[in-house]
């Protein structure tokens, strides 16, 4: 039940990181065009943007990276049901010698579930 919990907390944290990298830009964009409207030629105000510039310009990277990386919601139960499964099948003696035709009917059954989403 726990591996449950850190599945669904590790896909809270990807849409967080992804609504993160989707406002960031527009961040970096908005700020010298106030700055620009509010006339402000404050030269340690510019040089104190350059450097937040900077380090969200790092950030938004590191994140985007991170985030190519984490799995969805759908991909991380996927990879927690089915890898537990094959790695069960693989240690079972039983399950080497189920017949073709058990498998290929589990896998109707299967793409019977999956019309059913569609």
């Amino acid at each position: 039940m726990l591996e449950l919990y850190w599945l669904t907390r590790i896909s809270a944290f990807r849409e967080g990181l992804l609504l993160l990298e989707i406002i960031t830009p527009f961040a970096l964009i908005l700020i010298p065009i106030l700055l620009g409207l509010l006339e402000i030629d404050n030269d340690a105000i510019k040089d104190k943007y350059i450097k937040f510039c900077k380090k969200c310009a790092i950030g938004w990277f590191i994140g985007l990276i991170v985030l190519l990386f984490l799995p969805s919601r759908k991909e991380l139960f996927l990879i927690y049901g089915v890898g537990g499964t094959i790695d069960y099948i693989k240690s079972n003696d039983k399950a080497k010698q189920l017949p073709d035709k058990c498998i290929d009917a589990l896998d109707k059954w299967v793409e019977s579930l999956n019309d059913k989403d569609k």
